[in-house]
C-alpha cells in the first residue's frame, strides 16, 4: 500500500523506499532515499511540511534502531569467526545507530558489556585460528 505524503509520485515513491529500507535496518539506503525524496520535492516547488519533517525522523530512527540490532548479530557473528576487526567494526556501527535511536543509559550499558565481551571472544577465536 503506497501513502500519499506529497501528492507527487517521484517523492512519495521516495519516502515509501526509505521506509521499506529503514524496516530492514538498511541505514544508508534509508538516507539515500530521504535525500532524493528532498531533492525531487525541491524540485517540483515542493515545501516539506513540519509533519512530513517529522515523518522523516520517524523513518531514520526506524533504520537506526533495526540497524542496530543487525550491527549486534553482525557483532557475534564475526566474534564467532574470530574477526576482530569486523566485530570492532559492527561495534562502532552499533554504538553508532543505538545513539542516534535514542536507545537510553541502561540500553548503551548492556552494549558496551557486550562489546568488551564480543570483542575478548573475537581476539580469543582468532587465536585458535591461528593454531
Amino acid at each position: 500500500m503506497e501513502i500519499a505524503y506529497t501528492g507527487v509520485d517521484v517523492v512519495d515513491k521516495e519516502l515509501a523506499d526509505a521506509w521499506e529500507y529503514a524496516e530492514k535496518g538498511n541505514v544508508a539506503f534509508t538516507q539515500s532515499a530521504l535525500h532524493f525524496a528532498r531533492k525531487y520535492a525541491k524540485e517540483r516547488g515542493i515545501s516539506i511540511t513540519p509533519e512530513l519533517e517529522e515523518e522523516m525522523r520517524k523513518i531514520m530512527k526506524k533504520a537506526y534502531k533495526v540497524g542496530f540490532g543487525k550491527e549486534i548479530a553482525n557483532a557475534w557473528e564475526y566474534a564467532e569467526k574470530g574477526n576482530v576487526a569486523f566485530t570492532q567494526s559492527a561495534l562502532h556501527f552499533a554504538r553508532k545507530y543505538a545513539e542516534k535511536a535514542g536507545i537510553g543509559f541502561l540500553g548503551r550499558v548492556k552494549l558496551e558489556l557486550q562489546a568488551r565481551y564480543l570483542l575478548f571472544k573475537a581476539k580469543r577465536n582468532e587465536k585458535k585460528k591461528a593454531f
